[in-house]
């Protein structure tokens, strides 16, 4: 019984699983003015969390957020796991 077991365990072990693949995408906001502690990076908190709520919704994830060296800019980078077929 115990042989039958670890033969089991074993042979579950060596299915090869398919790496998780993932889809990337970058939002970028213009015009954004450094400004009071209720802000995101420049954004308003409000309708930055309204945004990232939706694309949430979506199966997105934010990985991480950074303002451009020069300009206004800030850059989101968020990523979804593509499903398997």
């Amino acid at each position: 019984m115990l042989r039958a077991l670890f033969l089991a365990a074993a042979v579950a072990t060596a299915t090869p699983t398919l790496p998780t693949q993932w889809e990337y995408t970058v939002i970028e906001a213009y015009g954004i003015n450094p400004g009071p502690t209720q802000e995101f990076f420049g954004l308003k908190s409000e309708p930055t969390a309204k945004l990232l709520n939706r694309l949430g919704a979506q199966g997105w994830e934010l990985v991480t957020v950074t303002r451009a060296a020069e300009g206004e800019r800030v850059y989101m980078f968020l990523k979804r796991e593509i499903p398997k077929r």
